[in-house]
């Protein structure tokens, strides 16, 4: 439940504050109340409508670097814990597949591999990673978020407008209605929009967005792919895609990957949301409709199970859902966790590319330890 801030809020002070309320706030949310503490979540719009409800929620465990790889690990286990601890049906292990397509134009067989359905001319398909797993991101947002709001957590609906400091110590969040909440410490986990920061305390955050197409199939035809699911990572083609396709457990297909993904840089990222042409959660789920028709022509190509998707095409397989979300990319495409040197108490956690969904488990835990433990 979200409630709608209130003037006489502005008068108490909260232990925590947590802006945004992402995978990222959700989950730092969670462990935070799971060590006694009751934090307040602001959360501009509604709770994960931006990347973190519409990413696929593909785990990996063995495909960090030398920097990343404890994330994956850590959090691939936590997944899988915190499934069982919160009842999330999504999650599920499931293996991945590496396809191609022959350049020989002569190449118009079907080439065998364990996948069935995978049955498009010329496609050649091997094993990936067998030991992968999945999840529904707004599955995982809301458990999490509930999960906090029994242990005492409460969602404000406002938007965070700047930062209370003084002497180098937070003081507590500002917000659009012109009403303060007093805070001792405060998280920012607002991906891309962390970009903000610079405007509030002049501190810089280097983050860029990657504003990205994805859609959902549905239909009767899919049940061949329910049957043997195998996620899906393919080589760019001819239509400019380079799909990803996930099977999810309640017989949909989540395709990203689409191509034509644009850069929205910091300048755009760091306008109030209340400013004429601002990029926000909201306008950026505006799906590029080109994309999905160049991913239709992609998937036909790959599988009978597609012939003949498109928009609310047929029910044996028709996209339903046509979305876009903001991922949050800094430069050096490693997140941005800690506390701000200037600002003691003021922490920010934001900037987790592609693998938000994967490691936001481990980053809830690892903020929540850095704000109440100091380590």
């Amino acid at each position: 439940q979200v409630v709608k801030m209130a003037t006489t809020v502005s008068q108490a002070t909260e232990d925590v504050v947590v802006v945004g309320a992402g995978i990222v706030g959700c989950a730092t949310s969670y462990f935070l109340a799971k060590k006694g503490c009751k934090p307040t979540i602001v959360e501009a719009e509604r709770p994960y409508c931006a990347a973190s409800g519409k990413a696929g929620g593909f785990l990996a465990r063995d495909w960090g670097d030398t920097n990343t790889a404890p994330l994956h690990e850590r959090s691939f286990k936590l997944h899988e814990e915190l499934a069982k601890e919160l009842g999330v049906k999504s999650y599920r292990k499931i293996p991945t597949l590496q396809v191609s397509k022959s350049h020989n134009r002569s190449s118009s067989k079907r080439k065998t591999g364990p996948c069935s359905w995978l049955d498009g001319p010329g496609h050649n398909q091997s094993i990936m990673d067998p030991d992968t797993a999945q999840v529904t991101p707004a599955e995982l947002c809301q458990k999490l978020l509930q999960a906090a709001k029994e242990m005492g957590a409460r969602v404000v609906q406002q938007e965070a407008t700047g930062l209370r400091h003084k002497d180098g110590r937070i003081e507590g969040v500002q917000l659009k209605d012109g009403t303060d909440i007093h805070a001792k410490k405060v998280v920012i986990a607002t991906g891309p929009w962390a970009a903000q920061i610079e405007s509030w305390t002049g501190i810089p955050i280097p983050m860029q967005g990657l504003w990205s197409t994805s859609i959902v199939i549905e239909g009767s035809e899919l049940k061949r792919i329910a049957e043997e699911p195998y996620a899906l990572f393919c080589e760019e083609d001819e239509n400019g895609c380079h799909l990803e396709v996930y099977p999810r457990p309640d017989g949909s297909v989540y395709i990203c990957g689409l191509g034509g993904s644009p850069t929205v840089d910091s300048v755009a990222l760091k306008q109030s949301k209340s400013m004429d042409g601002a990029v926000t959660p909201a306008t950026s789920n505006k799906p590029n409709k080109d994309r999905t028709s160049a991913a239709c022509k992609s998937l036909e190509s790959m599988s009978s199970v597609f012939r003949g998707v498109g928009v609310n095409s047929n029910d044996k397989a028709a996209v339903t859902v046509q979305q876009a979300c903001m991922r949050p990319c800094p430069p050096d495409a490693m997140p941005i966790m800690g506390e701000l040197e200037s600002i003691k108490g003021c922490f920010v956690s934001a900037g987790h590319n592609c693998w938000g969904i994967l490691w936001g488990p481990v980053t809830g835990l690892i903020m929540s330890e850095l704000v109440l433990e100091g380590y």
